[in-house]
C-alpha cells in the first residue's frame, strides 16, 4: 500500500513540474516532493531511488526545453 501512495506522489510531482509556467523553479518544487515523502515513509525504500531516477529524467528533460529557448 505504501509504494502505491508513493508511485501516485512520484505521477502527481511529475504533472506538476510539466505543467507549472516556467518561471517557477522546479528545484524547489523537488525539493518539497522529496521532504513529503521522507516524511511519509520514514525510511529509504526502492520507490525513493525509482524518484530520484524518474527527476533526473525530468530534470534533464527541463534543462534542454531551457537550453533550447
Amino acid at each position: 500500500m505504501r509504494f502505491l501512495s508513493y508511485l501516485l506522489l512520484v505521477m502527481m510531482a511529475e504533472v506538476v513540474l510539466t505543467k507549472l509556467p516556467e518561471f517557477t523553479d522546479p528545484v524547489i518544487i523537488v525539493g518539497v516532493v522529496w521532504l513529503v515523502s521522507l516524511l511519509h515513509l520514514r525510511q529509504y525504500t526502492t520507490a525513493q531511488m525509482l524518484f530520484l531516477l524518474k527527476v533526473k529524467r525530468i530534470w534533464v528533460v527541463t534543462a534542454k526545453r531551457h537550453q533550447a529557448e
